[in-house]
């Protein structure tokens, strides 16, 4: 028989796509299960979730808790972590968790020149300073480009939870979730603890003296996505550097709402001078600025995207093969030799989709500086919402 013929035919490259870490970052007090049963209903949906890194804010019981639970004899995190990553768990990096003090953080409050480890929320001052440390790690996580964070509200003090959904509000990125894992049926409350459906100790006893079994709880265990608004961008201005406090994230995004709240009318369009030359100009609020070529080129396409009423672009690939499109000779101004060096910059092989941030960054520099702009640079294309934030009626293009 002659030998298989080989195919020779190429094979379209497929575009490599990033892959976003998962960081779980969860409050716990006396039930460190939360934790176990969180993971398990990430990694039952599909495609499954499997945080690389997990992250605890507690208190000095709620560590105890997390050692003698999870930690102790049964080592219900390790059956967890060998239950869900298989024959590759000592290999494989994620469920990244322990008790070292970067995974476990017993938040401390400032008492004098002493940092005195909390046990509690009872003053308002405690729960400033537990607020302070949601803060300041959702501002380590929700700032890296390539991580989702899924913030968990199951466990700890009810203060705990509220605190963390307000930080979320107001730190979180699109792709970035809120849960609450419900547990029922007696599972909540059995003897030994319920971590998750397949732990090496199955019989459980309910409450009420009925025998569980761990394996049958599945239809009993449920994660709750909870609806979170991600006004991140909208307050961009006030989040130009970390936050020392949540009082001063609040009190900065409330100033961004103030501005944001300010009627905006932009007018973009080349103007010809007395010399002849053409130069592009906007008119912000009845105010006129000049733009150099690079940062017209971006503001204009994003404008006319928006005065047609389309929706924003989905990635900055999508933005990105757009803009290029729509420099071809279509491009308001194409005969304008001003534009020939804006327009072979985007046009470059070496361009692409992590370029447009950085161009966008420029432009929102810009406006921040100008009379009024804090607001239209709010509102400028940025990570999950490619789309200039502005209604058709506020723009006029020349």
């Amino acid at each position: 028989m002659p030998p298989a013929k080989k195919n020779t035919r190429a094979v379209p490259q497929q575009r490599a796509t990033t892959r976003h870490r998962t960081v779980l970052l969860a409050t716990t007090g006396l039930s460190p299960a939360i934790l176990t049963e969180t993971v398990w209903a990430l990694a039952q949906e599909t495609p499954p979730v499997i945080p690389d890194t997990v992250i605890v804010l507690t208190t000095v019981t709620g560590r105890a808790q997390l050692e003698k639970q999870l930690f102790g004899t049964d080592a219900a995190w390790d059956q967890l972590r060998r239950t869900l990553l298989g024959k590759q768990a000592d290999s494989d990096p994620r469920l990244d968790f322990d008790l070292t003090p970067d995974r476990v953080k017993v938040v401390h409050q400032r008492v004098g020149a002493r940092r005195v480890p909390l046990d509690e929320l009872a003053t308002p001052e405690q729960n400033t300073t537990f607020a302070d440390a949601i803060v300041q790690e959702l501002w380590t996580h929700t700032s890296q480009p390539d991580v989702h964070v899924v913030a968990s509200l199951a466990g700890g003090f009810k203060t705990m939870s509220a605190l963390m959904l307000s930080a979320m509000q107001l730190l979180a990125n699109p792709g970035d979730r809120v849960t609450h894992v419900l547990v029922s049926g007696g599972y909540d409350t059995a003897t030994p603890p319920f971590f998750f459906p397949k732990q090496k100790t199955q019989e459980l006893r309910a409450r009420d003296g009925a025998t569980l079994r761990a394996r049958a709880a599945g239809p009993h265990l449920r994660l709750i996505d909870l609806p979170v608004i991600p006004l991140r961008r909208w307050f961009e201005d006030a989040l130009d550097r970390k936050p020392p406090s949540y009082d001063t994230l609040v009190r900065g995004s409330l100033a961004s709402l103030k501005a944001l709240a300010e009627d905006i009318t932009l007018e973009l369009g080349p103007v010809v001078l007395p010399s002849g030359k053409p130069k592009h100009w906007m008119r912000l609020n009845g105010v006129e600025h000049f733009l150099s070529p690079d940062r017209y080129v971006y503001l204009r396409f994003f404008a006319e995207r928006a005065a047609a009423g389309a929706s924003p672009y989905p990635t900055p690939d999508d933005a990105l093969a757009a803009l290029k499109a729509w420099l071809s000779p279509q491009c308001p101004g194409a005969r304008e030799p001003r534009l020939d060096r804006a327009r072979e910059g985007i046009g470059a092989a070496t361009y692409d989709a992590d370029d447009l941030p950085k161009r966008l960054k420029d432009l929102r520099t810009f406006l921040e500086k100008l009379p009024g702009g804090r607001a239209l640079a709010a509102a400028l294309p940025a990570k999950g919402h490619w789309g200039l934030r502005l209604p058709r009626e506020r723009l006029t293009l020349g």
